[in-house]
């Protein structure tokens, strides 16, 4: 099967890359990275990064999406549980307890 998939270098999406890849499924993936991370090379997998690379001739069986929030939402939506304005009894105390230069560090991980 033909695979597109939004978010596949990232941390899910990258897990689900290489499965199907392994499976022998032909697997496209649309990101803003430039290259596939390390766990994604060696695999028969075309990376394109905006839309218009795709060609008229491409067609997928599935497409997933997968694609995360940017950095900027991310560090917004924590400095918010942070602060209070935003309620969740999970998040709210773990987002309280760091600094914000540790928010920032988490928010750049999981942007990455």
């Amino acid at each position: 099967m033909k695979f597109l998939l939004t978010g596949g270098t990232g941390f899910l999406g990258s897990v689900l890359s290489r499965k199907l890849s392994n499976y022998g499924h032909q697997i496209t993936i649309l990101s803003r990275k430039t290259a596939l991370p390390l766990a994604l090379q060696g695999h028969d997998i075309r990376l394109i990064n905006d839309i218009f690379s795709l060609r008229k001739t491409d067609q997928f069986d599935v497409v997933i999406n997968l694609a995360g929030e940017g950095i900027d939402y991310l560090r917004e939506q924590l400095a918010n549980f942070a602060a209070g304005h935003r309620i969740n009894p999970i998040m709210q105390p773990i987002a309280a307890g760091l600094t914000p230069e540790q928010r920032d560090a988490v928010t750049a991980f999981f942007a990455a």
